[in-house]
């Protein structure tokens, strides 16, 4: 869920994805940005980049947790 919502929500706003590692974040981030930019071509106005969870939190406005549902009951 959280790939698709990045995705859209990057449309018209910066999304920040975190992660516990910084590349795992980093290397999703810039997938779901190309898939983004190739879906939305110039009228996209966002931007995804990936940051540790803690950064991206501090960084944001909003925060959504999105997880594996395998890990849900985990979390």
């Amino acid at each position: 869920m959280g790939g698709g919502l990045s995705v859209r929500w990057a449309l018209k706003h910066d999304v920040i994805l975190g992660s516990r590692t910084l590349e795992k974040a980093c290397g999703v981030a810039k997938e779901q940005e190309s898939v983004a930019r190739g879906f939305y071509q110039g009228e996209m106005k966002g931007s995804i980049k990936g940051a540790c969870n803690c950064d991206a939190a501090k960084e944001s406005d909003v925060v959504v947790v999105a997880l594996p549902c395998a890990g849900i009951i985990q979390v």
